[in-house]
Parts: C-alpha cells; sequence; structure tokens
C-alpha cells in the first residue's frame, strides 16, 4: 500500500513540530508535507488545517477547496482561533474534526482519528467515514462542551 500523505497548513513552525512529533512517533506509513502559505493544492489524503494565517482568517474557504476536490480526504481543525459560528461553518463545508492546539486532549483525539482513518484506508482503499463517527464525535463533543462553557 502507498504511505498516506499529509499536508500539514500553518505558519506557526511550532505548532507544526509538535504535529510532526506526535504523528511520527505513532506512524510509521504516513508522509508528511508541510506549508507556512494557506495553499491546498496536491494531492493528499489527510488535511490538518490552521485557521489564522498572518492575522487572516482561511480555514473555510481551504475546507471547501478540498471537500470539491477530494471527497474521501480527512480534513482535521488544528487551531487555537475558532469560534462557534467558524466551527459550525467547518462543520457545514465538510471539516471532518476540529482540534484546539493548546489542548493536550485533542491532540489525543487527533491521533485517534487519524488512526481510525489509516486503519479504514488499509482495509478498503478507501475510508468509510460511517466508521469513523465514534472517533470524530468524541472530538467534537469535548469542543461543543467547550464552547459552551465560553458563552
Amino acid at each position: 500500500m502507498l504511505p498516506i500523505k499529509v499536508l500539514i497548513l500553518d505558519d506557526d513552525i511550532n505548532a507544526y513540530e509538535i504535529l510532526k512529533f506526535n504523528i511520527e512517533s505513532k506512524f510509521d506509513n504516513l508522509f508528511l508535507e508541510y506549508r507556512k502559505e494557506p495553499d491546498v493544492s496536491g494531492n493528499f489524503d489527510i488535511y490538518i488545517l490552521d485557521n489564522d494565517f498572518k492575522g487572516k482568517q482561511e480555514i473555510e474557504s481551504m475546507v471547501k477547496k478540498i471537500r470539491n476536490n477530494k471527497v474521501n480526504a480527512l480534513i482535521i481543525a488544528f487551531s487555537a482561533t475558532l469560534n462557534q459560528s467558524i466551527l459550525k461553518n467547518l462543520l457545514n463545508h465538510g471539516c471532518d474534526a476540529v482540534a484546539e492546539k493548546t489542548m493536550p486532549s485533542d491532540m489525543e483525539m487527533t491521533m485517534k482519528v487519524i488512526e481510525k482513518y489509516c486503519d479504514m484506508k488499509k482495509e478498503s482503499g478507501k475510508p468509510c467515514f460511517i466508521k469513523t463517527i465514534n472517533a470524530l464525535s468524541e472530538l467534537l463533543r469535548q469542543w461543543n462542551h467547550r464552547m459552551n462553557l465560553t458563552k
């Protein structure tokens, strides 16, 4: 099986290094590419996206572009600048998971979501997102709980 290709888009090199460390510690079959600009071009299986690029919120447009071209891609919003309105729009545009950069528990859940996706890709060659609902719903449940606390 070909390696699963992951694109990480974040202008924060420290966030990238943390993601890279966690991914490389857990997975040996993932090929990582990193970009500091909100450029989603290319053919990737997994997209991990920040929202804020030099003060401009880019994540919604990136999710739309990815989902229009890559129906089976896993899209994870990994940001510290998401509010309830953006979260709702991301989910409506096809974002699969949302993680808060500053929450260690979100990193763990992000790795579980990636693991589930990779397992399904190995089994069928193509992920079936119905099977990932359990992993994704826990991450979203935690995020929604946090959003309710900030009201």
